[in-house]
């Protein structure tokens, strides 16, 4: 008898134990999500108070002598970002995304996942959409030595 309640409280203190862990890892993955639609909606604040519109992005980079631009995301800001410059002097030399296991076009401009082993043209900069993991995507791009002169966020861009 005795040996059964001392499994049933090593089994139960067992199951507190994972419950609370998984409640943890729940709890941290909602903050993550939270902080995630945050940042974006921060570079959309900033996007929409600051009137930035196809001159400004236009200005921006020619003052700062980008004239070949990479945009790395594919989910709303970055086709945001996409329509906002694909009329203007800059030229976007193709589109990446870690999502994206092949390459592709996308409006005629040539789509790269991260993992491709393919050449990948050169850049004056990488515009890094997904804010929220930009240092994340910085090192994954570096680590890679994908070829641009900068790599930039969309939300530092968008809040000059």
């Amino acid at each position: 008898m005795k040996k059964k309640g001392i499994i049933f409280s090593i089994v139960g203190i067992f199951i507190i134990i994972r419950n609370s862990m998984i409640n943890k890892e729940r709890s941290y993955n909602a903050i993550r999500e939270s902080e995630r639609v945050n940042a974006i909606n921060r570079t959309m604040f900033h996007w929409i108070s600051n009137h930035v519109d196809e001159a400004f992005f236009e200005e921006y980079f020619r003052k700062r002598r980008i004239s070949k631009i990479a945009i790395y995301g594919t989910a709303s800001l970055g086709e945001l970002f996409f329509y906002y410059v694909k009329n203007s002097g800059v030229e976007i030399a193709y589109l990446m995304d870690k999502a994206i296991s092949d390459t592709g076009y996308f409006q005629e401009i040539p789509l790269f996942g991260l993992d491709y082993e393919g050449e990948i043209p050169e850049v004056d900069a990488i515009i890094v959409t997904p804010v929220y993991y930009f240092d994340e995507i910085k090192n994954d791009l570096e680590a890679r030595k994908i070829k641009a002169k900068k790599i930039l966020s969309i939300e530092r861009i968008v809040s000059v």
